[in-house]
């Protein structure tokens, strides 16, 4: 079927002169760029230009969470240089409100001597702990614990109370925060 179509098309082609030819030609080519102009081309702009559309949406977009994350961006560093400021005031404060571990020494040295208690140990001294042992008085102990906890940072943290030789004695372990500030 195909084929006889081809074969008259053929035998319709040989017949017909070089002008002709050519005209026929031209009518072909002008009928299939007329196709893809019409028909092709239209749509393909359509998306082109909603295409460039997006672009242009989203780069909007981008621009305006850029110049809003750098608000942001500006107000967090204003907020953070704030609170350290706040901070570094606060840690001059404490330090100035706490001892170190060699003022505590010297307080529970005059605290011993004031309240009739003597310490019957080596002081240890590590970093923000004190170790010792006291043997006197209840009533003095615990005015001695009284006095040493109205400190800032300055927490017994263990307590042991035994007898020995009809006394009483404290092992105590004193945790003193305010020297590492």
């Amino acid at each position: 079927m195909f084929s006889d179509v081809f074969e008259r098309f053929e035998n319709h082609i040989q017949s017909k002169t070089k002008k002709e030819l050519t005209i026929f030609l031209i009518l072909l080519l002008s009928l299939i760029f007329s196709i893809i102009y019409f028909l092709l081309l239209p749509p393909v702009l359509r998306i082109f230009s909603e295409q460039k559309e997006a672009y242009e949406t989203l780069k909007l977009t981008y621009l305006k969470n850029l110049s809003h994350f750098e608000e942001i961006s500006q107000k967090r560093q204003e907020k953070y240089s704030d609170n350290k400021n706040k901070t570094t005031d606060l840690l001059k404060n404490f330090k100035k409100a706490s001892r170190d571990n060699y003022d505590l020494l010297a307080l529970i040295g005059e605290l011993n001597v004031a309240l009739d208690l003597q310490s019957i140990s080596d002081i240890s001294n590590e970093k923000e702990d004190l170790f010792f042992c006291l043997q006197g008085k209840f009533e003095n102990f615990m005015e001695w614990m009284r006095i040493l906890e109205e400190n800032y940072f300055v927490f017994i943290e263990d307590l042991h109370i035994f007898s020995k030789e009809n006394t009483l004695v404290y092992q105590v372990h004193i945790k003193n925060l305010g020297n590492s500030l």
